[in-house]
């Protein structure tokens, strides 16, 4: 058994763990639609970070060439990516069907947007580890598209228009989606 089996599902495991919270939240979210008016910004950020976790867990598939000898630091390295992943998914929608706002939006300006920092430094996290494990260039345009993916979500949380919201909620999740179909591999 290599050192890459158990790893992997150290990994695996976060981005489960991530999914499953997501998934439970926004059924909580349909679960309260008659007391709590859906938002699509709210949803959207949440639908980005599902992305983000299944791109994720297509990437564990590449680590095992990527990656020789697994090291602490190189463990620990990789291992942030996911958990910010899942810090993100537990924060942007709410847990419960108690939710004491009669609009996802207020909910999600109030609790919510605190899993967009936990986004920005997984974009931090996963441009360290592209650099640290993988020996990508800075200046790559992976690496770039994750400058943005940590930019965006950092200035929606300190934006203080609606519109100005709307339309990071829009250019982010337009990224998100460009860049996982881009660099992700067509198949293994």
């Amino acid at each position: 058994m290599t050192a890459f089996r158990f790893v992997s599902g150290t990994f695996a495991l976060l981005i489960g763990l991530g999914v499953a919270r997501l998934l439970t939240s926004l059924v909580t979210v349909f679960l309260a639609r008659e007391a709590v008016k859906l938002r699509w910004v709210p949803l959207s950020w949440a639908f980005a970070v599902f992305v983000l976790q299944v791109q994720f867990a297509w990437a564990i598939i590449e680590l095992d060439a990527r990656i020789a000898v697994w090291t602490r630091e190189t463990f620990v390295s990789v291992l942030l990516v996911p958990l910010a992943l899942f810090v993100a998914a537990a924060l942007l929608l709410p847990a419960d069907r108690t939710i004491d706002e009669k609009d996802l939006d207020g909910w999600f300006q109030r609790n919510g947007r605190w899993g967009l920092l936990a986004l920005s430094g997984y974009a931090v996290l996963a441009l360290h580890a592209n650099a640290r494990c993988f020996g990508m260039p800075l200046l790559s345009m992976p690496c770039l598209a994750l400058v943005l993916e940590a930019s965006l979500p950092a200035v929606y949380f300190w934006a203080p228009g609606a519109r100005s919201k709307v339309l990071l909620s829009v250019l982010y999740l337009g990224l998100v989606l460009l860049t996982a179909w881009k660099f992700s591999p067509a198949a293994y």
